[in-house]
């Protein structure tokens, strides 16, 4: 059960990244009020970090900022050991 929620959890996350990460490409051409870059973490932290990878190479958003690709690394990197954790700890049963 607790795997069918994580992968809604993850399979949501990176939708919504994908579309925020477009989103903020439309606005930020049009000169509109942004995505908080904070809202886009949270996403990455969730699981969204992979389809938001993605949209951002196809639309070139956020590549050349680099504080920006350090902190998206972070949250990336932390999703995938809880991630690692998660179905580790359930293997030895610690679930």
């Amino acid at each position: 059960m607790i795997e069918k929620i994580i992968i809604i959890t993850i399979t949501t996350a990176n939708i919504f990244s994908f579309l925020l990460i477009l989103l903020d490409k439309y606005l930020s051409k049009n000169q509109l009020k942004r995505i908080p870059e904070n809202q886009l973490f949270f996403l990455a932290l969730l699981g969204g970090w992979f389809l938001g990878t993605i949209g951002m190479k196809l639309t070139r958003h956020k590549t050349s900022k680099r504080s920006f690709q350090i902190k998206y690394l972070i949250s990336s990197s932390l999703n995938i050991v809880i991630i690692f954790l998660f179905f580790f700890s359930t293997k030895i049963g610690w679930w």
